[in-house]
């Protein structure tokens, strides 16, 4: 009679528990379209390039808007004469929450890419300059979305 009711007991709960997904949940965020406030820093966080980023169009997993830049002159940085004011394309992945940006969609030598994690508020990653040769510089990118 125990053995019977020790049975049941583990019938129970190896179907409770076997039932149950271990698979995580994944949270899918759509990014905002609008205006967000940047940064661009080098690797030690020293601020070398700043402006305003709008997203004005996103369908599929495309991305695309356009972009300000104020630099401060006595700073020097590899790509910073391809960031003019101007447009940019880029890619979402809302599974991921990852936002990828081509500072410089018409041309294919110099070209500024951010990549970035969406936080529903705020865009927080990385960018480099890529040129014919390579990657050539990089750094922090961080935006904040302007309500």
């Amino acid at each position: 009679m125990i053995v019977i009711r020790y049975f049941i007991v583990i019938l129970f709960f190896s179907y409770f528990f076997g039932c149950s997904s271990s698979d995580p949940v994944i949270k899918k965020n759509k990014i905002k379209l609008g205006d967000y406030s940047y940064i661009m820093s080098d690797s030690s966080g020293l601020q070398l390039a700043n402006g305003n980023l709008k997203i004005d169009y996103y369908k599929g997993n495309e991305i695309s808007g356009t972009y300000t830049v104020m630099k401060d002159t006595a700073l020097k940085f590899d790509g910073q004469e391809t960031m003019k004011d101007g447009p940019f394309s880029g890619n979402y992945n809302d599974s991921l929450s990852l936002a990828f940006f081509n500072l410089n969609p018409k041309i294919a030598d110099a070209n500024i890419f951010i990549f970035a994690t969406d936080y529903t508020d705020s865009l927080k990653g990385s960018w480099y300059y890529s040129t014919f040769r390579g990657k050539k510089s990089g750094g922090l990118f961080s935006a904040k979305r302007l309500k």
